[in-house]
């Protein structure tokens, strides 16, 4: 199941996932109500153990990211084998777009990864 939510740029949102489950997210980006063109526009999702450590898992576009290009949408997937290399515990994230020149960090947070039962 994906989940797809409407997002304030610089907003703190945490998630939880299960190790080795898939997590998947859907994002809408809009102005004014109207579908932000991203066209030609990339993004990195970026996980730390902790705020500007060592990455332990890095998507970008066409490897976990996808883009909606004029419909304003990203799509956001960590396999189940990538969240299995995730110890459980918190670490952070930020989420960044890039759009020509401009790097925008949309939204950053903790995500705490539970063990496998």
């Amino acid at each position: 199941m994906s989940a797809t939510n409407e997002l304030d740029p610089a907003g703190e949102y945490n998630f939880v996932i299960r190790q080795g489950d898939t997590f998947t997210r859907g994002i809408a980006l809009t102005t004014g109500g109207t579908a932000v063109n991203l066209t030609n526009s990339s993004a990195v999702f970026t996980v730390s153990e902790q705020s500007g450590g060592t990455a332990v898992l890095t998507l970008t576009v066409g490897s976990g990211i996808t883009m909606g290009s004029t419909a304003g949408t990203i799509g956001m997937t960590a396999t189940a084998t990538q969240t299995s290399g995730l110890d459980a515990g918190v670490y952070t994230y930020d989420f960044t777009l890039l759009q020509n020149t401009t790097v925008t960090t949309l939204f950053a947070g903790n995500l705490t990864v539970l063990g496998q039962v």
